[in-house]
């Protein structure tokens, strides 16, 4: 698997983006920190939240980055005795 790019900037008119790049491959808006496009709050806009280039409501963003979460790792059964 190839690794990917994470960028975040800002445009001219303030907009804060951030997307995931893999290599030869276009740019998508994505953030698990929060939305991937950021208004100011002079433009009175909603800010947009993306995983991948897909688009989200604030409330499935927060519940697919929930699931993304891991909830469990094994413990190696070689570590295990040796604290």
């Amino acid at each position: 698997m190839s690794k990917g790019l994470f960028k975040t900037f800002k445009t001219p008119d303030g907009i804060q983006i951030s997307t995931f790049c893999e290599p030869d491959k276009k740019p998508v808006f994505h953030s698990l920190d929060g939305p991937a496009m950021r208004y100011p709050k002079a433009m009175k806009k909603v800010d947009e939240y993306y995983i991948y280039g897909i688009k989200y409501t604030k409330a499935k963003w927060e519940e697919a980055k929930e699931d993304a979460k891991v909830k469990y790792v094994p413990i190696d059964p070689k570590l295990e005795g040796t604290q």
